[in-house]
């Protein structure tokens, strides 16, 4: 199932980095650090016009966040997911 928080908001100006489509109805996604994501949770995913196909609704099934936080070493933390479309998406 998916989880009954809102949907989590996803695009440019919310720290997407970049779409590859992995499967039919499966997408991945980089962002920058999003620690708000869960599994199962639901994602709008709204990116710019020339990637307007992937827009839609998806469900996080995997997450791995990268990078380092510690404020001694600095550095950008990224957060890659693999979302499923939902059934009235049509990313082919």
């Amino acid at each position: 199932g998916i989880l009954s928080e809102e949907a989590l908001v996803i695009n440019e100006k919310t720290g997407l980095l970049g779409i590859h489509i992995k499967r039919k109805n499966l997408v991945e996604i980089t962002t920058l650090l999003e620690p708000r994501a869960k599994l199962n949770r639901a994602v709008r995913l709204e990116p710019a016009y020339m990637q307007s196909k992937f827009q839609g609704y998806y469900k996080i099934i995997s997450i791995n966040h990268t990078g380092n936080i510690s404020g001694a070493v600095g550095g950008t933390c990224y957060t890659k997911m693999e979302l499923l479309a939902l059934q009235e998406n049509s990313i082919a």
